[in-house]
């Protein structure tokens, strides 16, 4: 089959006859239908030229693609085929009823549900992301980082304010530690392989997660590399010094302390979290969130990224974790 017998397939399947002088764009659209003969208020019927041209770019840029893809590539292909051409019809006949007033005032006070339609197109988004996962040309992997709790999911987002590699990830809890997480992040991870993404995954190095990384890696939702375990938990991973000036910012510790701190040998024997945990001066629990934030607020003020030693802590390694998602 050539790419004409192919657009012309498709164009016959796929996009639908409708009445041009209806849609908003009518007056200056260069696709639209003449007038009809028998009533120059009314145009003839006719499939959309903006959707009809769009097929024609698309098929005739790929074809030579698709060509050398293997017959599973090519049935992606056409899959995402139909759903991306569904989204430009649907889509163009949605916008040229938005510019029409007279549909507009026809829908009377359920108008915003009208104008609301237009998210329902994500859907066809979605199916087009998970149908070119298996063709790289595309470049329509994009990466999706669920993270065990709250904490770490504000530390994520707060580093989106600090340095432009961070901008554009979304980041999801699972929140681990409770019986439900295990179920919710099985639950999770196939949505999203589902709809075209590419998931990172950080938890704890405990027996529990291992297995259900495992289990996704196995089922081949999850990339061998794309997981990320903290040896005892996130609040552990901060460098003394940063958990120290965090929790300073937040108004959880004063210079005594501080300076008790600093002369307290037990600092270098185990985790500074743990020893402020035994000694009763905070309880972690309570100020997860906003220690999160201030340690991810002075990442970005003390330029850590450039900090040789901070990148090799365990904090920095997941930041260059982080880093390496799409």
């Amino acid at each position: 089959m050539t790419s004409e017998e192919l657009i012309s397939l498709m164009a016959s399947k796929w996009i639908s006859y409708c009445e041009c002088h209806q849609c908003g764009r009518y007056d200056y659209c260069k696709f639209r239908a003449p007038p009809h003969p028998f009533n120059p208020n009314r145009s003839l019927d006719k499939q959309c030229g903006v959707t009809e041209s769009v097929l024609r770019n698309f098929l005739n840029s790929c074809f030579p693609l698709l060509m050398r893809c293997s017959y599973k590539e090519k049935q992606e292909f056409l899959d995402a085929s139909f759903y991306f051409i569904d989204y430009i019809n649907t889509t163009e006949a949605l916008i040229g009823g938005y510019l029409n007033a007279e549909i507009v005032d026809f829908f009377g006070s359920y108008s915003p549900s009208l104008f609301g339609t237009i998210v329902t197109m994500r859907t066809k988004l979605d199916k087009v992301a998970y149908h070119l996962k298996s063709i790289p040309e595309f470049h329509t992997t994009k990466g999706y980082l669920l993270v065990e709790g709250k904490s770490e999911k504000t530390f994520v987002e707060t580093l989106k304010g600090t340095i432009g590699w961070f901008d554009e990830i979304p980041v999801e809890s699972y929140d681990g530690k409770g019986n439900k997480s295990s179920s919710k992040l099985l639950i999770l991870a196939k949505k999203l392989n589902q709809t075209g993404y590419e998931l990172y995954i950080q938890g704890d190095q405990d027996s529990k997660e291992r297995d259900i990384f495992q289990r996704l890696i196995n089922s081949n939702i999850v990339k061998t590399g794309n997981t990320f375990s903290f040896v005892i938990d996130f609040e552990s991973s901060i460098p003394d010094g940063l958990l120290l000036e965090s929790l300073k910012r937040i108004n959880f510790l004063d210079n005594a302390l501080l300076e008790e701190l600093r002369i307290n040998k037990d600092i270098s024997e185990k985790p500074l979290i743990e020893i402020l945990q035994e000694t009763g001066h905070i309880n972690i629990d309570s100020i997860k969130v906003p220690l999160a934030q201030e340690v991810a607020r002075l990442f970005g003020e003390y330029y850590l990224w450039g900090n040789e030693d901070f990148m090799k802590s365990e904090l920095g390694s997941f930041i260059e974790f982080i880093k390496k998602i799409p």
